[in-house]
């Protein structure tokens, strides 16, 4: 969905659309928040499981 939106925002249309920017702000940061709660999970799960990697 976000190389979708970057494809649209690289159009002579997209680059002027607002609200194409702000859903694509939108977009990363969701993605960026997924992508840390999945490295504290990770963190977590390997802290867990190999205690020595402590």
């Amino acid at each position: 969905e976000i190389k979708e939106i970057e494809n649209r925002m690289a159009t002579s249309e997209g680059s002027s659309d607002r609200e194409l920017y702000e859903q694509y702000q939108l977009l990363k940061e969701q993605l960026n928040k997924v992508l840390e709660e999945w490295e504290q999970w990770s963190i977590a799960l390997s802290n867990q499981c190999c205690p020595l990697n402590s």
